[in-house]
């Protein structure tokens, strides 16, 4: 090793030497490193899919379960067992640090991810901070840290301690890059922070690969270049089953389970103390051909004509009477969606259909389309041209 000292010419963003900035760094030669042997110590989960001073991004929608995902989890690492394929190397010691759940949440997120097996709790401990932001949440988690030395943290949520925005890269580097990362260096723990995906989507992601899934996170794309592992979890068309993706680092998750790097999974209802909790586990005989299917399945249904033409033509006024005859098409499709005869995006096919058939005719006044048999459009057309 080659340790750079206090006279090496190296010059921070001021032009002025900083010594501190260069106390734990050092360079290697490629010599002393190719037969050294890898200290699986370092290992927190799978084969080297996490490890300790490194840092993944569990990602998700909102309000979907991504912090009953996360207790699931957090319950595997305390008592070092599987959990939807993802292997911990040992009982963990954890510390989750949360800001937007109250304490009944937790409560009933715990109960729902324990059940009756209260295997390794003894290794989670819980903290909240609500109030804290940027450098002073850091400084604070720093000290607990230090205080009950756990093996692994997670924080839940990026956008609760960030203290900025997460589109904002120079922000985002600078609390996981120069913030948080010396802390879970100096610490030796391994950091899972809970993230959330844009608000909307309309990308069709079946047929992604798991890599093109790292920057599913909301906001700057230095989150996936931090990031040494990535978990996105976003719903599919099979009702209740979501895909769990390992957007970085997929093949070092158990490929007996992970199938090239996603798996199915789904919540499970159980009662703990007589109180309905949920679980997430791994949804059997769901693969991506079913998923597929379903999508399929799902777009026709929402572009299906279910409206024949006298339910069509029954919604019209009275025929006869020109533009009293006609209804705005907007109005019509409402009418049609609330008795359940056409959907929302199966309208405007329905419409055209039955206007390439004669059945009725369309005229845009200003910004309006009208809807009407033939005739009583024609009255209109003639009146607007006189």
């Amino acid at each position: 090793m080659i340790s750079i000292t206090k006279n090496i010419d190296w010059q921070d963003t001021e032009g002025e030497v900083n010594l501190d900035s260069l106390a734990d760094i050092a360079v290697f030669k490629a010599t002393e490193l190719i037969d050294k042997p890898i200290d699986d110590n370092q290992t927190l989960l799978g084969k080297r899919f996490l490890c300790r001073g490194g840092g993944m991004f569990l990602v998700g929608p909102s309000g979907v379960g991504k912090s009953t995902l996360t207790l699931g989890l957090a319950r595997a690492l305390g008592a070092g067992i599987k959990y939807l394929g993802i292997k911990p190397s040992k009982p963990l010691k954890t510390i989750i640090f949360q800001a937007e759940n109250d304490e009944g949440d937790v409560i009933e997120q715990l109960r729902g991810a324990y059940g009756e097996h209260r295997e390794g709790i003894d290794n989670i401990s819980l903290c909240h901070i609500g109030h804290l932001v940027g450098e002073e949440f850091i400084n604070t988690i720093d000290k607990i840290i230090e205080e009950n030395t756990p093996d692994i943290i997670i924080i839940d949520c990026l956008n609760a301690y960030l203290g900025d925005d997460a589109k904002e890269t120079k922000a985002i580097g600078t609390f996981l890059r120069q913030q948080l990362n010396p802390v879970i260096k100096r610490h030796q723990v391994g950091v899972i922070i809970v993230h959330h995906t844009p608000k909307t989507t309309n990308q069709d992601r079946t047929n992604w690969n798991p890599s093109d899934y790292q920057y599913s996170a909301a906001g700057s794309a230095e989150i996936a270049n931090w990031a040494r592992a990535m978990l996105v979890l976003e719903a599919t068309a099979v009702p209740s089953v979501f895909r769990l993706v390992a957007g970085k680092r997929g093949a070092r998750l158990d490929d007996t389970v992970w199938n090239n790097g996603w798996i199915p999974i789904r919540h499970s209802k159980i009662s703990a103390e007589g109180e309905p909790t949920l679980r997430w586990e791994i949804a059997d005989n769901v693969d991506l051909d079913m998923i597929k299917k379903a999508l399929i399945e799902k777009r026709a249904k929402r572009q299906a004509y279910q409206c024949s033409k006298d339910e069509f033509l029954a919604q019209l006024p009275e025929k006869g009477k020109g533009k009293a005859s006609c209804i705005r098409s907007g109005d019509l499709r409402g009418i049609l969606q609330n008795k359940q005869l056409c959907s929302k995006d199966g309208f405007g096919g329905l419409k055209l259909t039955y206007a390439n058939e004669g059945i009725i005719k369309t005229i845009k006044v200003g910004s309006t389309e009208w809807v009407g048999r033939p005739d009583d459009i024609k009255q209109m057309e003639n009146i607007n041209t006189s």
